[in-house]
């Protein structure tokens, strides 16, 4: 099962720790995620990356991270301005 990885940006930064989550959140805009398992070991990467710019960034208030299952989609949240959301490829194309 392949995914689809896309991102919202709801909200401006508010402060440098959700500008550093907003930034590393993009390189993930618009990738192809090879499987359910590849998907799991991003969100906990995502996890510790938001533990080390919240402990970087201590002055900013914490950027808390949460994620949900809605049906065969994964949402990731970066505090209220940025999400990432997995959505499974249905239908692949191959052309020859």
């Amino acid at each position: 099962m392949k995914f689809y990885a896309e991102i919202t940006v709801n909200l401006k930064p508010k402060n440098k720790a959700e500008e550093a989550c907003q930034n590393m959140a993009k390189n993930y805009n618009r990738a192809l995620i090879g499987s359910k398992e590849i998907r799991d070991v991003l969100i906990n990467d995502f996890k510790r990356t938001v533990d080390k710019i919240n402990k970087d960034n201590r002055r900013c208030g914490d950027v808390k991270i949460s994620h949900w299952t809605h049906e065969d989609e994964k949402t990731v949240a970066f505090g209220d301005s940025t999400h990432i959301t997995f959505k499974k490829i249905v239908t692949e194309i191959n052309q020859k």
